[in-house]
This record gives structure tokens, C-alpha cells and sequence, in this order.
């Protein structure tokens, strides 16, 4: 038992943080444009994720049999003695549901499958964190200006939770849109993320910061584009997906 039943924060005490592993595709196989900025998001992350500890492994440009092969892998580690895990993918994306490898296309829950509580038992009852930076769809969204005018059983030394408990999934973009990326700063959504991170983990819980991140893309970020004025002052806006039961806290380790 990770964490006690009754306890609102996840027990981010143990000997280690956990496993960050990111998959970076910025060169495809098939007939996709190169991410150029993607290596400055990589940058970003690892800087962000090795400051609170996370041991941070970076992947480049895997194909599809060989990013299941890594998430098996890591599902089957002992996790015993960590706090949790992050995976982060940088790639482009078909609709909704659908990232690219370097080789083909795979469903987007092949990421977080393998870690359900049913299926890797050392991280049952500990926060699994996804982040997905990826366009979700090629709808473009202009914005709009705003103009100001139960029951407890606490005798139980034991508790069931569901398999499907315990996950942050947050997509860079709205379903079914466009996820803008500068090709000499990175992507909107990263660089957010490591901002904000970086400035509030040592008061604000992860699900707070998350709705940070998404205020700071929304608001400071309009795209650019005088050649394509379809794409010229368009807007984006995270999507988040929780199951989370408790709050997570990134606290400085002793």
C-alpha cells in the first residue's frame, strides 16, 4: 500500500522520484514535415524533470515496435521504491487518437496501457503523468476577444481502487486542433509546461499547475504567419484527462 486510504496527497517520500522517459520524433520515415524546435523542447524537459529528480531518458525518433518494446520495458521495472513516472512524446499527430513513429502510426493509449494498476503492480496507487505534444486534428482556432464589462470504512487496514486510477494525460491541444510549435523556440505547450513547473512546484500541486500552464498558453500565445493569413493570430488551448485521486506535490527531495 503506496499511500494510506484516507490521505489527499500522494506519498511522494520514497528513496526515488521515478522514471521520466520522453520520445522525440523530429525526422520521419514516411512523408512528414521535420519538427524543427523539437530538440529545445527535449532540452527544456530534461532540464526541468532532472531538477526534481526524475532519472530522465531520452528516445529519438523510434519506430513503433521499438517505443512498445521501451514502454513494456519500463512497465516491468520495480517501481517500489519511486514516487511515480512521466512520459512525454514530441511528435506529430492524426486526429485525435493517432501518433506518429518514426515508421507508422499507433493509438495513443500504447503510452499508458502498460501501467494500469492490473498490470504494473509498483505503480498501483502512484500518479503516472503523460504528456502529449502533438497535433490532434487540423481545425484552427481564431479565439474571441473579451472586452471587460459518503460513506467511509475506515477500519479497513486494506482498499480496491480502480486500474484505471491514478493518471494525468494532458494533450497539448484541444481535440480535433491545430498544436503550434516555433521552429527556434519550441512548442507553445513544452516550453509552458517547464515555465510553470519550474516557477510554482515547490507550493502548487501538479493538477494547479496544469491549469497554469494551459492559462499561459492560451492567453501570451498567438501564432504569427504573414504568407498564410489563415494561419495568422490563431490561438491553442491544453486538453486535460485526470483520474487522479489525490494531489500530487513535487516538494524538494532531502
Amino acid at each position: 500500500m503506496p499511500v494510506d486510504r484516507e490521505s489527499e496527497e500522494y506519498n511522494m517520500n520514497h528513496l526515488r522520484r521515478g522514471y521520466a522517459t520522453i520520445f522525440n520524433h523530429d525526422e520521419f520515415s514516411h512523408d512528414m514535415p521535420t519538427r524543427k524546435g523539437s530538440h529545445i523542447d527535449v532540452q527544456q524537459l530534461t532540464n526541468i524533470l532532472e531538477m526534481l529528480h526524475f532519472e530522465v531518458k531520452v528516445y529519438n525518433n523510434l519506430d513503433c515496435e521499438k517505443i512498445r518494446e521501451v514502454l513494456n520495458e519500463l512497465a516491468s521495472m520495480d517501481h517500489s521504491d519511486c514516487d511515480c513516472l512521466l512520459v512525454a512524446v514530441l511528435t506529430h499527430g492524426l486526429k485525435s487518437n493517432y501518433l506518429y513513429a518514426k515508421d507508422y502510426i499507433y493509438s495513443v493509449d500504447t503510452l499508458w496501457l502498460p501501467f494500469t494498476a492490473d498490470r504494473c503492480l509498483s505503480l498501483a496507487g502512484k500518479p503516472k503523468m503523460f504528456l502529449i505534444q502533438a497535433c490532434r486534428g487540423e481545425a484552427l482556432d481564431a479565439g474571441v476577444r473579451l472586452v471587460s464589462t459518503s460513506q467511509t470504512d475506515s477500519g479497513n487496514i486494506s482498499y480496491k481502487i480502480p486500474s484505471m486510477a491514478d493518471f494525468f494525460i494532458a494533450y497539448s491541444t484541444a481535440e480535433g486542433y491545430y498544436s503550434w510549435r516555433h521552429p527556434e523556440k519550441g512548442t507553445w505547450f513544452i516550453q509552458s509546461f517547464c515555465q510553470v513547473l519550474n516557477d510554482h512546484y515547490r507550493t502548487l500541486d501538479f493538477q494547479k499547475i496544469m491549469t497554469r500552464v494551459s492559462h499561459r498558453v492560451a492567453i501570451e500565445f498567438e501564432s504569427y504567419n504573414d504568407c498564410f493569413l489563415e494561419q495568422h493570430e490563431q490561438k491553442q488551448v491544453p486538453n486535460m484527462h485526470s483520474t487522479l485521486i489525490r494531489d500530487v506535490y513535487f516538494r524538494p527531495k532531502v
